[in-house]
């Protein structure tokens, strides 16, 4: 009876709280940077936006405002580097936005932001996948990356 009591009074102090509602969150699957405009698709949506700001900040809470939601990036899968300091910008989406470490890195991408906005972001992390299963292309997660500007 003890077990049961105790079983009982865990699951009313372990409630679940509308903090972690999936409906008013918005999360970022892909993302491009070039200067100071922002791009970013979303895993619910097949639209993108872009915000212009002088800092990520800025940015995630402009953007924020315009969609009406939290902007949760734990799950993105892919960053396009245009125009900017990419070692800068890439410790910056890993410890301060907390992408995954298996988020996929494109560099040298003149005009990510159009990418994301003409193709789909499932079929532009597909198509690096398949180019290094096919040994055309090396590892390029955030860590390999990054690591690679380090050193």
């Amino acid at each position: 009876m003890k077990y049961i009591t105790v079983l009982i009074g865990i699951l009313f102090l372990t409630g679940c709280s509308s903090n972690g509602n999936v409906n008013k969150r918005a999360y970022v699957r892909g993302t491009a940077i070039n200067g100071n405009t922002i791009t970013m698709s979303f895993y619910t949506d097949e639209e993108t936006l872009s915000v212009t700001a002088e800092n990520f900040d800025t940015a995630k809470k402009e953007a924020e405002l315009k969609i009406g939601k939290q902007i949760f990036t734990g799950h993105t899968e892919l960053i396009l580097l245009g125009e900017c300091n990419e070692t800068e910008v890439l410790e910056y989406m890993l410890h301060e936005w907390k992408v995954p470490p298996s988020c996929r890195v494109v560099t040298n991408a003149y005009d990510g932001g159009q990418e994301l906005k003409n193709h789909n972001t499932e079929k532009l992390s597909g198509a690096l996948d398949i180019a290094q299963e096919q040994g055309e292309l090396g590892k390029c997660d955030i860590v390999t990356v990054l690591s690679e500007y380090l050193n």
